[in-house]
């Protein structure tokens, strides 16, 4: 006999499929993997640490100089690790979305002001955009986790599934040490009848205080070479 099974929602099927398929075309490549959506950073936060990693440079961004004195991504899960008391039984890392609006950045005043011209050029929203939801949302909503590949047996889109042993755990980083910045949009595209349409996206809920938040702008030098230099790779390949 064959049982049949009839899934109504293939959005979320397929995606568990390309997590769990990442996982393991990976597990052996590197010790860690961060899944994330194009539209999401996980920051570090913590401007020092016990053993001294720290980057240290200069950036002029919005006109002014930001001194960066923030862990560096490279030292990141050291630094975190410090916190935990036993690495070994850690099989992942989860990180709180702090959600930022897109409907809060304005292309056109920021082209009247003094900012770094890549910075408008390829619309770098990270850089542009220092409002956010003043609340980060908790732990496994919308959060998301860096893993220790080799530890995982299953894994979802916010939470481990299934660890390779019992004892593993998630480690909750605190929000104060790094965060998972999510730049989006309040309305998302509805098909009905082959037609589409802009919805406001209730999933994200209503507006809610703000705070200001310019923490990557830390990182503006990397990000802004990082997405230069693809850039230039890209264009190769486009006539």
């Amino acid at each position: 006999m064959v049982a049949l099974i009839i899934c109504t929602d293939s959005y979320f099927s397929l995606q568990i499929t390309q997590i769990n398929d990442c996982l393991y075309r990976f597990m052996y490549t590197t010790q860690y993997i961060a899944f994330l959506d194009v539209d999401e950073l996980i920051v570090p936060r913590q401007e020092v640490t016990s053993q001294g990693h720290m980057t240290r440079q200069e950036v002029t961004l919005r006109g002014h100089m930001i001194r960066q004195e923030v862990t560096p991504w490279g030292h990141m899960l050291h630094q975190i690790n410090q916190q935990v008391q036993n690495e070994t039984n850690v099989c992942a890392y989860s990180f709180r979305q702090n959600l930022f609006r897109l409907k809060y950045v304005n292309w056109k005043n920021l082209t009247e002001q003094p900012i770094h011209p890549l910075v408008v050029k390829y619309r770098i929203t990270s850089l542009a955009l220092d409002i956010r939801d003043a609340v980060p949302w908790p732990h496994y909503q919308r959060s998301k986790l860096i893993v220790n590949a080799r530890k995982i047996v299953l894994m979802a889109i916010h939470v481990v599934t299934q660890p390779l042993r019992r004892q593993y755990l998630v480690y909750k980083v605190e929000n104060t040490t790094a965060a998972l910045h999510h730049y989006r949009s309040d309305v998302k595209y509805n098909i009905s009848d082959g037609m589409y349409t802009l919805i406001l996206d209730q999933s994200i809920g209503p507006d809610r205080v703000r705070a200001r938040d310019n923490t990557v702008q830390h990182f503006a030098r990397e990000l802004i070479e990082n997405i230069n230099k693809t850039n230039q790779k890209v264009n190769r390949f486009i006539p």
